[in-house]
């Protein structure tokens, strides 16, 4: 049946019609492309041995129509993943903010059924890239989409069945082993001087000189084994800000507190025992219950401390004694992640990532710092886990 006539809007390059009753809300339409619309519903037009559109919209009564014009550098804003090579539908794996894409309301997840007419469930990734880039030598520009809305649960089964196949055939690892290992044109110059040598606690483990954080309240030496690592969630203005160190060592607790307090960080991540394997993995940088260090300018206290499951619970007394302020940090120590190893209990630390992301919320500008014992394993992963929480 054909589609019904949808509200106008606006005026705008960005077209999102309704198909089979469906339409989200928000949704514009200009008026050349509301009599298009008809057009396409009532036509039949078989191209390349391929179903017409209106098949396409019998086959999934919630096919709805997108029509897409690129900005001035050729690009809609979104991505595919999926193909017939790829044993998957096709489905948008990133939509870019503030392009024709969003506008549209196009997200992630959404399955792309047919492009400009032409069913595409039988075509290679390569070959609906390729239609989606031939869109921009029509006339107008125009691409054309027939996309059935994003579900989170078939999004979920989709996405476990490419995980599957990726393993089985062997893709996961040739995908880890094509990872850039550093970034071109970064330098870790700073961390391998002379004078900063010995504050490294893995001499190949250094921090970009081009990210590191550098200390403010140190005229000496502004130098700590750390990174700023911001991580944006796509389609959204989020950005999980994190600082990525290494677990101090004893020449380095001082600087360590000192970046706590410049950084105004609250959450403190500890993904490390202190020994393992008869091995020290992490200096103890702060004092035991009820008892206060001093670092130079910082008075340290541990004021609670309590264990739940496979984690530990601190919170600590930040003095800074130059200018006679105090600062609430906490902290929360994984004892059961070994290195080089995964946790020991898989739903625990989804439950954990699940409330570093709700702690977050407290003060979302602000870094959450992670280590472990290097500072790039466990620490990457907790890294990349929250994220992933985050675009799911």
């Amino acid at each position: 049946s054909p589609a019904k006539h949808p509200r106008q809007t606006s005026l705008n390059n960005s077209v999102l019609i309704e198909a089979n009753g469906y339409k989200p809300k928000n949704a514009i339409l200009s008026k050349n492309d509301y009599q298009d619309s008809l057009q396409i519903s009532n036509q039949k037009l078989p191209l390349n041995n391929s179903p017409n559109v209106n098949e396409v919209l019998s086959i999934d009564p919630n096919a709805i129509l997108i029509k897409l014009r690129p900005d001035t550098d050729g690009r809609y804003g979104f991505n595919i993943k999926g193909g017939k090579d790829k044993q998957t539908a096709t489905i948008v794996s990133k939509v870019v903010l503030n392009t024709s894409a969003s506008r549209a309301l196009l997200h992630e997840g959404d399955t792309i059924l047919a492009i400009n007419k032409i069913d595409i469930r039988n075509h290679s990734h390569d070959e609906i890239i390729k239609m989606i880039r031939c869109s921009r030598e029509r006339l107008s520009g125009e691409l054309e989409l027939h996309i059935k809305p994003c579900n989170e649960k078939s999004l979920l089964k989709e996405s476990l069945q490419i995980l599957r196949n990726d393993i089985s055939l062997n893709r996961l690892i040739e995908q880890y082993r094509t990872l850039q290992r550093h970034k071109d044109g970064f330098t870790f110059d700073i961390g391998r001087s002379e004078c900063n040598y010995y504050h490294n606690r893995y001499k190949d483990v250094l921090p970009y000189d081009q990210t590191r954080v550098i200390l403010k309240t140190n005229s000496e030496n502004d130098y700590i084994n750390a990174n700023y690592i911001n991580m944006p969630i796509n389609s959204t203005d989020i950005i999980n800000r994190y600082i990525a160190t290494q677990g101090p060592l004893p020449i380095t607790c001082e600087p360590f507190w000192k970046m706590i307090w410049e950084q105004q960080c609250s959450l403190i991540i500890m993904l490390t025992t202190l020994f393992e394997n008869g091995r020290i993995k992490c200096h103890q940088y702060w004092p035991n219950i009820l008892e206060t260090i001093d670092y130079d300018l910082f008075t340290i206290r541990c004021c609670r401390e309590r264990k739940e499951n496979e984690f530990i619970y601190r919170e600590f007394l930040i003095l800074n004694k130059e200018i006679n302020e105090e600062r609430i940090v906490y902290q929360i120590q994984c004892e059961t992640w070994p290195d080089h190893d995964i946790p020991n209990n898989y739903s625990s630390f989804v439950d954990f990532v699940l409330e570093i992301r709700e702690l977050r919320k407290a003060n979302k500008h602000i870094p959450i710092l992670v280590h472990c014992s290097a500072g790039i394993g466990r620490t990457g992963v907790l890294i990349l886990m929250e994220t992933a929480v985050f675009l799911v």
